[in-house]
């Protein structure tokens, strides 16, 4: 005893070594005798690996204390000890980064602590609380929310309903559910945190501003943009008021404001905002700071939406040299960069830089063995050849992804079912429909059992089904596919949104091509009257809808009909593209038709003739000739045909 005295004496006045000798020394000593020394043993195990984290020496200290916890376990009435050496233990494996095993020696100390302790103590509400979040870095998230509701019952128990601690709980579930994408649920959770945290502090508290910039990204993803908007703005002139205008944390609400922008499609104020984020930022870190990547990003992202590839490529690299400059060419950090350089390339159809740069990502993932970088790098490089019309290449590296995910997270994964979305795509675009149904009848299986028939993910594959169905031409199964797709559709994005339109657009062709014409009416008007509220009368959407609406009165004979809405889509796309745009020419070619059909020859060969110069423009070396010869055909007709100017 005088020896565990003196080596604790040691230890508290920071003589580490000493310490370590003496229970080094007991440990020995005692080691003699295991069978009848184990406890001692054991204790002295648990004081070294006190000591350890105290000299940051972790690795040790986890051997100390699974030689202690194994020695303790040998004998009854040990739950007390082994609850405390459990739980210190999954800190430990935490600090560590090893989550998953972190989480099996905090269930350990759980069960320990159900013998010990009665189940409304407040030492579960800690414990709870680590559960959680360590299943939530594991991603499993039902197990996360499971034991954050546990944690904030135990806390409402402890304080009451309205108790300020209370609303932090309350805070933790909906940050869980946000990740689940339960949008509703977590707005519930998240009101009830920010109005007991404003009653109890005012509308002056950093955590009522925390929550706040939570509900913010809940609007954005219910497509409640005007609330966010005015919520992101309240978080500003909150912080401000609280912590001045160059507080560090200010940036973060600049960020959130530009992220509402993005989602408003108000890209250059969202530039604004995201200038300014990285303004203040650069007031608290050097400008060398890996910190300030987040930052670099959101401008790259920025100029991008404004179709400046060029200055999206500069902030790019900007946070690749910040990366490689911190932490050298391999690291997942760099593995993130090229990433998101592939990507831009990509969106910017430049399939040929997006692989280049995709592949730079694998290559470290390869080096790093880490096959869960390796299948996303592998599925990223599908993409971009999906995205390039390389159908067989896509399937490649797909095809790969699908076959590393299942093999490292189970038949079952949100990811593996991802996979078979983008595996059933480009089967589609190669005409090989039977390979399309079954992948993504598989992965809408898959979606159906992790989320549920309405999730939006779930949604998501059944809009995808339909398409297919499309393509067969089984155009009733696509109607009955595309109203399944919808519930989803609008519990995530609301009933006005682009995706809902775009759905809308759908069943539209599709009671087109059954000859259902009011339907298909009734329907492409619901979807443009979506689009013209959301982007405008002049977008390009917009005027794909008046060119459907065309082709449905073009079905009924309806000639004069048709070539308004046809007019109305050539001169918005006009507008948008210039004649340098195969789109422009098929609507030229469609309303030369319309024309002829009405009996305007003189018109009908001005529209020909100008179709031939569009696509002269383009290329397009079959179509040139085909025209050529369509005019050679109008020319004879002109002589003995006239028609008001007004009517071209």
């Amino acid at each position: 005893m005088q020896l565990v005295e003196q080596g604790k004496a040691l230890s508290n006045a920071g003589d580490f070594e000493g310490a370590l000798n003496i229970f080094r020394n007991i440990y020995i000593m005692a080691s003699a005798n295991p069978e009848n020394n184990l406890l001692i043993m054991s204790s002295a195990c648990v004081e070294m690996g006190s000591i350890y984290i105290k000299l940051g020496d972790l690795q040790q200290a986890i051997g100390m204390y699974e030689n202690a916890v194994d020695g303790y376990s040998k004998f009854p009435g040990m739950e007390r000890q082994l609850e405390m050496f459990y739980e210190t233990l999954g800190d430990l494996y935490q600090d560590i980064n090893m989550p998953n095993i972190a989480a099996e020696v905090y269930e350990l100390s759980l069960s320990n602590k159900k013998f010990v302790f009665p189940p409304n103590d407040q030492i579960y509400i800690q414990m709870y609380k680590k559960l959680g979040i360590v299943y939530e870095q594991l991603n499993d998230l039902e197990k996360s929310l499971s034991y954050h509701k546990s944690s904030m019952e135990a806390v409402k128990t402890l304080c009451g309903p309205d108790h300020y601690q209370t609303a932090l709980s309350y805070k933790d579930v909906g940050i869980i559910l946000i990740k689940q994408e339960r949008f509703k649920e977590a707005l519930e959770y998240l009101d009830k945190a920010a109005k007991i945290v404003e009653k109890a502090c005012g509308d002056k508290d950093l955590e009522l501003v925390a929550i706040w910039e939570l509900i913010t990204r809940i609007y954005q993803s219910m497509n409640k943009r005007k609330e966010a908007l005015e919520l992101a703005f309240k978080c500003i002139e909150a912080r401000k008021a609280l912590a001045g205008d160059q507080c560090f944390e200010l940036c973060f609400s600049y960020q959130r404001l530009g992220n509402v922008y993005f989602s408003m499609n108000e890209n250059q104020l969202a530039l604004e905002a995201h200038q300014k984020a990285l303004q203040i930022k650069l007031l608290h870190v050097q400008p060398d700071s890996p910190n300030l990547t987040p930052n670099y990003y959101n401008l790259a992202i920025a100029y991008e939406r404004l179709h400046k590839f060029d200055e999206a490529y500069k902030n790019h690299m900007i946070c690749l040299d910040l990366n490689v400059k911190a932490y050298g060419p391999n690291d997942p950090e760099v593995y993130t960069c090229y990433n998101r350089i592939g990507t831009m390339h990509r969106r910017n159809n430049e399939g040929s830089k997006a692989v280049e740069s995709y592949t730079k990502a694998l290559n470290i993932a390869e080096l790093a063995q880490n096959k869960y970088y390796i299948a996303a790098c592998q599925k990223k490089i599908g993409k971009a050849y999906f995205f390039s019309g390389q159908q067989n290449k896509a399937i490649e590296f797909i095809t790969k992804a699908y076959s590393l995910r299942r093999e490292i997270l189970g038949e079952n994964d949100p990811k593996v079912a991802s996979c078979l979305l983008y595996l059933s795509r480009a089967y589609s675009r190669s005409a090989s429909y039977q390979s399309a149904l079954d992948s993504i009848t598989k992965c809408l299986q898959i979606r159906v059992k992790n989320f549920g028939e309405d999730h939006p993910k779930t949604a998501e594959a059944y809009y995808e089904l339909g398409h297919i169905y499309q393509d067969v031409h089984n155009e009733k199964l696509a109607l009955e596919t595309y109203a399944k797709a919808l519930p989803g559709k609008i519990s995530l994005h609301g009933e006005e949104s682009s995706e809902v339109a775009d759905i809308y657009n759908q069943m539209g062709m599709c009671h087109d091509i059954l000859q259902e014409r009011k339907l298909a009416l009734e329907y492409y008007d619901k979807s443009i009257k979506i689009r013209i509220k959301l982007f405008g009368p002049e977008a390009s959407c917009v005027a794909d809808s008046y060119n459907n609406i065309g082709v449905v009165y073009y079905g009924e004979l309806d000639h004069k009909k048709a070539l308004e809405y046809f007019r109305k889509a050539f001169f918005i796309k006009l507008k948008n593209f210039g004649y340098k745009d195969s789109f422009v020419g098929k609507i030229y070619d469609i309303m030369s038709h319309q024309l002829a059909d009405v009996g305007n020859v003189l018109a009908h060969f001005q529209y020909i003739k100008t179709t031939y110069h569009i696509y002269r423009k383009l290329g397009s070396s079959n179509l040139i000739s085909q025209y050529k010869e369509n005019l050679r055909e109008i020319e004879p007709k002109l002589t003995v045909c006239y028609a008001s100017k007004s009517d071209v």
